[in-house]
């Protein structure tokens, strides 16, 4: 277990002048076992200056990098898998092991719900200040998922659940990006395969997420509810009357 409360500052990782009294730093944040089977040497030197000296952008990061990270998250949630980190908030960086519970999109940012193993408690982690992340060992005894956390807190205040509407949806890709593919709008994830997720999508109206799922270049079945559902068959009537195609004309 990595020793609680242990956080590299910017100030204390400049202090550092050498590789050798960075590496004493990294060492502090973890037990013995973990930094030796950890250790990168300049690569997780270089990870931790990356996040100390960069804020965090105020839009998403879109690139290879940022997908990996989440393609990672994503992994260790199906089979529970220990998931360890460095992270990167206001009072400096940590190395975090945690048990990855859940996936949120906000506003295109994508957090992690998961048990903080050092903390003992629910944390959510924003995917663009993390370290791209190491997916350990399979849980041995996972407990349940918790019916509530903070973190359901979280997704009241930001994600305005109470007044928003919300479908369930399952999406299917024939490669391994279907992360990508996912409608642009908020919700909550829950990988089921490499290739397919459940996606409970949160929005204003059910026009706008029939305006993104319309983008979606992936299988897409729509689980519930039953008004969507009449919704999108409307809406799928109007298109093609517009197109000057109908049910009878061949595709």
């Amino acid at each position: 277990m990595s020793q609680d409360g242990v956080v590299i500052t910017p100030e204390v990782w400049a202090n550092a002048t050498d590789d050798d009294a960075r590496d004493r730093l990294l060492a502090a944040s973890m037990s013995p076992e973990e930094f030796a089977s950890y250790q990168r040497g300049h690569q997780t030197r270089d990870e931790v200056d990356r996040l100390l000296s960069h804020s965090p952008p105020p839009a998403p990061v879109t690139g290879p990098t940022y997908w990996m990270k989440l393609r990672s998250v994503a992994a260790a949630i199906r089979p529970r898998s220990r998931l360890t980190f460095w992270y990167g908030a206001e009072k400096g960086i940590s190395h975090r092991h945690v048990d990855p519970l859940r996936l949120t999109r906000v506003r295109r940012h994508w957090y992690l719900d998961a048990w903080d193993f050092d903390k003992e408690a629910m944390r959510i982690f924003r995917i663009d200040r993390m370290a791209p992340p190491h997916v350990g060992d399979r849980l041995v005894d996972p407990g349940p998922v918790p019916r509530w956390t903070p973190s359901d807190d979280f997704r009241a205040q930001v994600l305005n659940t109470g007044s928003r509407m919300a479908a369930d949806l399952v999406l299917r890709s024939q490669d391994d990006d279907a992360l990508a593919r996912l409608p642009d709008v908020d919700g909550i994830l829950d990988p089921i395969d490499w290739r397919t997720f459940g996606f409970t999508a949160l929005v204003g109206d059910w026009r706008q997420l029939v305006a993104a799922l319309a983008t979606v270049d992936a299988a897409i079945t729509v689980r519930g509810p039953d008004d969507f559902r009449e919704y999108l068959t409307r809406a799928a009537t109007r298109l093609a009357t517009i197109s000057g195609r109908t049910e009878e004309d061949p595709p």
